[in-house]
């Protein structure tokens, strides 16, 4: 115990200032000027978190199985009417190829040509079956739905 006390205060000595330990006097202190009225101000409140729980698509990450938050669905018995356009306006003509005798369409990134269908899937990630009608100098025409339509260029392709 002695001698950990004796190496604190060696070690107090040894990292003096060499003024203090040359027994030079201590710089004089001067008086600080009068502080100005110093006002507190008070830290603005912290934001608000705001969280938006939609109940139709909620799912738990710990629970994942969890079936607590169907029950604060609301249970109505109005019928929702979706009202869907009945030829998509995401199918768009892009461009024309081929000669008079053969000629081909660009729809929805799609080389198509008079008589060929194939699927197309939407944004709203439903499946339309699209029939190819006709390849015409600048439209070509489709049928989607039981609805015929005549497709050409937008006015800045022309």
């Amino acid at each position: 115990m002695k001698f950990a006390l004796a190496g604190i205060v060696l070690a107090m000595i040894a990292l003096a200032p060499a003024s203090l330990a040359a027994g030079a006097p201590a710089a004089p202190v001067t008086p600080a000027a009068p502080a100005a009225t110093v006002v507190p101000v008070e830290p603005a409140p912290p934001p608000k978190s705001i969280f938006v729980i939609d109940l139709a698509t909620v799912k738990d990450p710990f629970y994942p199985n969890s079936k607590r938050w169907k029950d604060l669905i609301p249970k109505t018995n109005a019928v929702v009417v979706i009202e869907q356009p009945l030829f998509p306006d995401e199918i768009r003509c892009q461009g024309f190829s081929g000669g008079s005798e053969k000629r081909l369409a660009i729809v929805n990134n799609k080389t198509i040509e008079k008589g060929e269908k194939w699927e197309i899937t939407l944004k709203s990630g439903q499946r339309v079956q699209v029939h190819c009608l006709d390849v015409k100098e600048k439209s070509v025409t489709l049928e989607v739905n039981g609805i015929t339509k005549d497709l050409g260029l937008r006015a800045s392709f022309q």
